[in-house]
């Protein structure tokens, strides 16, 4: 992740908002976010849910539950958040909008 310390999703928020929308944070940093010991599946959800509620989503789905690796976060309802969705999930509904990414 780049400079600045996060010290809460809050700011994790704002983080995201100021690079546009999209950020590579590592695992280990967001496990901090909650003072955290070991990730594993129920700390890895635990921060999914904080993340949602502040407007974020992350890939992958669900959360590496290794520190040292990587995962995107995001802003719900943005052209990012959608062309993930029709990557990530694709369906025939989502098919212009892959169309339209490889074109």
């Amino acid at each position: 992740m780049s400079k600045g310390k996060l010290t809460n999703v809050d700011n994790l928020a704002k983080r995201v908002a100021r690079n546009g929308g999209v950020l590579l944070v590592e695992m280990g940093d967001l496990r901090k976010l909650l003072s955290v010991g070991r990730l594993g599946p129920n700390v890895c959800k635990e921060i999914s849910n904080r993340l949602r509620s502040v407007g974020l989503q992350h890939t992958p789905d669900p959360l590496p539950t290794y520190q040292h690796l990587w995962s995107i976060v995001f802003q719900a309802g943005t052209d990012f958040a959608r062309r993930a969705d029709a990557i990530l999930r694709p369906s025939p509904e989502k098919k212009e909008i892959i169309k339209k990414l490889i074109s």
